[in-house]
């Protein structure tokens, strides 16, 4: 795994108040950790940042720039990992009632 994805995710792992306290290291640059939570983490190093949020499945990462908006960046990655959680959970129950639709009765017996 690489050191950058396990960084996230030990990020997830720990105790989110060692996370807070300690930072992260993403990308070869060192973070100050603003909030960490079981759903997510937001750090930032002098104008720029990156935010994780935690699905089921995946951990959805977002990097904002100076001259970029800390706060579009967190409720864009937000409402994706809503979306995406959501989503998976909406298809997953669609794909099960079409696997029950698709067998025939005669062969469940």
């Amino acid at each position: 795994m690489p050191n950058d994805i396990r960084t996230l995710t030990n990020g997830f792992a720990k105790n989110p108040l060692q996370a807070r306290r300690e930072g992260l290291y993403f990308k070869e640059k060192d973070y100050k950790c603003v909030r960490a939570d079981d759903y997510s983490l937001y750090a930032k190093n002098e104008n720029s940042g990156v935010i994780v949020v935690k699905t089921h499945m995946y951990l959805l990462v977002a990097t904002y720039t100076e001259g970029m908006y800390p706060s579009v960046c967190v409720e864009a990655t937000e409402k994706l990992g809503e979306f995406v959680s959501q989503g998976l959970s909406s298809l997953l129950v669609v794909l099960g009632l079409l696997t029950a639709c698709d067998r025939d009765p005669a062969q469940t017996s």
